[in-house]
């Protein structure tokens, strides 16, 4: 049996971008990631929020309400960031949504581990 194959690839899948939205309000900023939160993308955000605390900044509000996707590496990334934030005495919470990171934080029963809102609330 002769099985042809087009000679062309099949068109690649569009993955959204990963971006970072920041917004300072005199010592509070409230920093938006906006795509998939991975390996890959887990190392720039906590760069730009490691120079927001260089800064001056002293609460941190992570908003991963309009996150695609969320994996350990991203879960871990928030422990790292509890812990670095509470033993600076910086604020730190976390607005969840309703997507992803919600389920993940409820499996998980990491939830109450972190200073959670909800979107409309954050």
């Amino acid at each position: 049996m002769h099985v042809r194959l087009s000679a062309s690839p099949p068109a690649a899948l569009p993955f959204p971008r990963f971006a970072v939205g920041v917004d300072i309000d005199a010592d509070c900023a409230r920093v938006t990631p906006r795509g998939e939160l991975d390996l890959v993308t887990v190392p720039p955000l906590e760069c730009a929020i490691g120079e927001l605390c260089e800064q001056g900044v002293t609460d941190v509000v992570l908003d991963l309400s309009e996150l695609t996707f969320f994996d350990s590496t991203a879960l871990c990334l928030l422990l790292r960031l509890d812990a670095r934030l509470r033993d600076e005495c910086r604020g730190f919470r976390i607005v969840v949504g309703e997507g992803v990171p919600a389920r993940v934080l409820a499996v998980t029963r990491m939830r109450n581990r972190f200073r959670c809102e909800d979107a409309d609330r954050g």
